[in-house]
């Protein structure tokens, strides 16, 4: 409850205002308080410190610096108001409050209605607001559990979004729409892929320098052959014996019907022959060129023999092993090495057989060595049969070369057939369509790296929070709509109530929640009925509408009902402070005292209601209607600006005629005005009194003189009464107002009027 207001500086008209330590009792604000003024003396400002206080909103009090010749007062803005639990003050543009928090307030003013009704134009704004009015506190608290599950649902939102487009890129780069599916177990998948891709890459890049690879020549056959080597081992004497034989039978077979028969006749001839042959008498002599043919023959077939192994030797001696082996292994080098720089550019686990060139070169040197051995025997006795062993074994190991070069240069065809299909493969892709494809695998592999995982799981979050916001969102807004189903039938029924205690002549229809299918925000919707017909809110063209239908004070009245329904339907009612600035807007004698009824009402339930007016007749009807009321007024200089006041509603209730009377009692005791003022209030005492009492036959006829004249003409006074009155009148008037214009208005003394003042008081009673 507020007590008193104990400082104001630097706040609206309230320049300086510190009530002295005397007058703070007599200015304590009560259960009903009501604080008298014309406008521009800060009423309104007082109204707006209370809802500062309340609602901590200090932009209402820096908002209203002081001014002075148009400029702001160079003064600290300072409010000190005592509540019954303690002080609220405000320092420093801010709020600070002793022992108890600040009270509820809640306040009628202009900025209210215009915050709530339709006073300029019908916005969407208001209908928002008067939705929250309607909706009262617990509707509120839905309301705002809605707002913030609203702006929760947003904040999520924005922040999936984001999620969203930072997915849809990982996407885009990776070309996987189930990005945030990819498993770990595809991860060596991915990486072997990513393999594939660079190599082919590398392929593409390095086509040239592979085919220069491909086309290494291969590991020729060797075709080593140990007959010639062999024939000569195996050449004797006896060999050349048997060549001789073979022509002798042949000349035999030339020469003789039946050779076998023959032979050994021409042996036996042979012997027995001297100058000629005995079957075919030819000269003996000739047989014997025959025999030195044959040993002719012999002779010159054993030098050939022997010329011939020593010929095989001496090529044999010049047949280099190592020279051999060592261009094999060069060749399988040149291979080798272009094989491991192909497969530098894919996955190959070929490998080329090993071959063991430096025993392989021993050996053949020392089956060399032996075989010379052999030869060089041979060669000094050709009768003797070498043994073919070692021939043998050199055979063998350039087969076992052979063999091992054969896949040798299988593995290396195959694999250079590879890489020339796969150069043919690629003739049709890109470098930049590769490259493209191998950043895609890479953004694939950065899936499993542990911030990406983070992220992931961050993106499903976020995912599942929206989602949860949605369905709070969504049930929030089902709880408001039950709530507001159910209350706004009661509310409209509750307004017209109000409408009809103020007299007003139109009512409120179709009052129902609404929703915003743009915004999704509820909002109020409402029609009017005046002469049982239908004001919409808004209407096309000239047609009737909330706008062109109601007046001014007809929307403060709608206002006023809002209001008043609002603060009924507050939880903690017994404890607020309600605040009425001006609540009447050109309102008739009527309205006045049904406002002043309502006002009335609402204070008897609430902790303590302060109206601010500007009407003395609606704050003598307040004063009338409120239990003891305190009343204050405002007083404003041009020093301290406004300061409040302790109103005399006594002395101001009077009628002018009663206090016309008491001032003509107290000139009796006190000399407090001039004489010339004494004798005007005498007139004007007996005018009033005649005037009421002779209400009816005086139409018309204003002054005293006239008055009487017109009495005397209806015998409606005595005449001892009537002699005093005119003699009365003569003390009172001046030459205008009486029609007997023969003396001005009597210049008497104070102790010459008072007689004829006690007489006026006799008078008075008289009439």
């Amino acid at each position: 409850m507020i007590k008193r207001i104990k400082l104001i500086q630097g706040v609206g008209s309230f320049v300086n205002y510190r009530p002295d330590t005397s007058t703070q009792a007599s200015l304590e604000f009560a259960k009903s308080s009501i604080i008298y003024a014309n406008n521009g003396y800060g009423k309104s400002t007082i109204a707006n410190i209370l809802k500062s206080l309340s609602e901590n909103d200090t932009s209402k009090i820096i908002q209203r610096k002081s001014l002075k010749d148009g400029k702001p007062v160079e003064i600290d803005q300072e409010v000190v108001i005592v509540r019954a639990g303690g002080e609220s003050i405000y320092q420093s543009t801010s709020w600070a409050h002793t022992k108890t928090p600040a009270p509820k307030i809640y306040v009628f003013d202009q900025q209210f209605i215009s915050d709530n009704l339709f006073v300029h134009e019908v916005e969407a704004a208001h209908k928002q607001k008067i939705h929250i009015l309607v909706i009262g506190e617990e509707g509120t608290t839905l309301h705002s559990d809605l707002v913030k599950a609203k702006e929760e649902e947003k904040r999520l939102l924005n922040l999936f979004e984001d999620k969203k487009k930072e997915l849809s890129l990982r996407q885009k780069n990776t070309n996987r729409e189930d990005y945030l599916l990819i498993e770990s177990r595809e991860f060596k998948e991915i990486e072997k892929d990513l393999k594939i891709v660079e190599s082919k890459i590398e392929i593409k890049n390095k086509g040239e320098r592979i085919r220069v690879l491909t086309n290494k020549a291969i590991i020729q056959t060797q075709n080593w052959s140990a007959k010639e080597i062999f024939d000569a081992f195996q050449s004797t004497l006896e060999d050349i014996h048997n060549e001789a034989e073979v022509k002798v039978k042949n000349h035999f077979q030339k020469h003789t019907v039946d050779p076998e028969k023959a032979e050994p006749i021409i042996r036996e001839l042979l012997e027995q022959a001297k100058e000629t042959c005995p079957f075919c008498g030819q000269d003996i002599s000739q047989l014997q060129s025959l025999i030195d043919a044959y040993r002719s023959y012999f002779n010159q077939a054993h030098r050939q023999l022997l010329q011939n192994i020593e010929e095989i030797k001496s090529k044999f001696d010049s047949w280099n092993p190592r020279s051999e082996v060592l261009n094999i292994k060069s060749n399988y080098t040149e291979i080798e090495n272009a094989a491991q720089e192909l497969k530098n550019y894919t996955e190959d686990n070929s490998a080329f057989p090993s071959f063991d060139f430096e025993l392989c070169i021993k050996q053949l040197e020392e089956s060399k060595i032996e075989t010379q051995k052999l030869l060089e025997r041979k060669i000094t006795n050709l009768s003797f049969i070498p043994p073919t062993d070692v021939l043998n074994s050199i055979s063998t190991k350039f087969e076992e070369i052979n063999t091992w070069s054969e896949k040798v240069n299988q593995i290396y065809v195959s694999l250079a057939k590879r890489f020339e299909d796969h150069l043919s493969s690629l003739s049709g892709l890109s470098i930049d369509d590769l490259k493209e494809e191998q950043d895609r695998y890479k953004a694939c592999l950065k899936r499993f790296l542990p911030e990406e995982i983070q992220w992931c799981k961050e993106y499903n979050a976020a995912e599942n929070e929206y989602a949860v916001a949605l369905e709070t969102t969504k049930q929030c807004t089902q709880k408001l709509s039950d709530y507001s189903k159910s209350i706004f039938e009661d509310y409209q029924k509750d307004i017209n109530e109000t409408l009809k205690d103020l007299g007003a002549d139109f009512k409120v229809d179709r009052f129902s929640e609404k929703v915003d299918k743009k915004q999704k925000q509820p909002y109020a919707d409402f029609q009017l009925v005046i002469n049982n017909t239908q004001v919409p809110l808004q209407a096309r063209g000239d047609n009737p509408e909330f706008q062109n239908t109601l007046s001014e004070g007809e929307k403060n009245t709608l206002s006023f009902a809002f209001f008043i329904n609002w603060i009924k339907r507050q939880n903690d009612l017994h404890n607020a402070i309600v605040v009425f600035d001006d609540p009447l807007s050109s309102h008739d004698d009527n309205r006045k005292n049904l406002t002043a009824r309502i006002i009335r009402d609402i204070s008897n339930k609430i902790k303590q209601s302060i109206i601010l007016t500007h009407n003395k007749d609606f704050l003598f009807i307040l004063a009338e209607k409120l239990t003891n009321p305190k009343v204050i007024s405002l007083r404003k200089d041009k020093v301290n600006g406004s300061k409040l006041i302790l109103f005399d509603l006594e002395k101001e209730q009077k009628l002018g005629q009663h206090q016309r009377i008491d001032d003509l009692e107290r000139y009796l005791d006190e000399d407090y005005c001039s004489v010339q003022d004494a004798q005007e209030k005498i007139r004007l005492c007996i005018e009033t009194a005649l005037q009421f009492k002779y209400y009816r036959h005086l139409s018309g006829i204003t002054t005293l003189g006239k008055i009487l004249d017109k009495l005397k003409e209806l015998n409606k006074v005595q005449p001892d009464l009537l002699k005093t009155l005119r003699d009365l009148n003569e003390v009172s008037s001046d030459p205008h107002h009486g029609e007997h214009k023969k003396t001005p208005l009597k210049e008497l003394t104070r102790a010459d009027l008072l007689p004829d003042i006690r007489k006026t008081l006799d008078i008075l009673e008289e009439i």
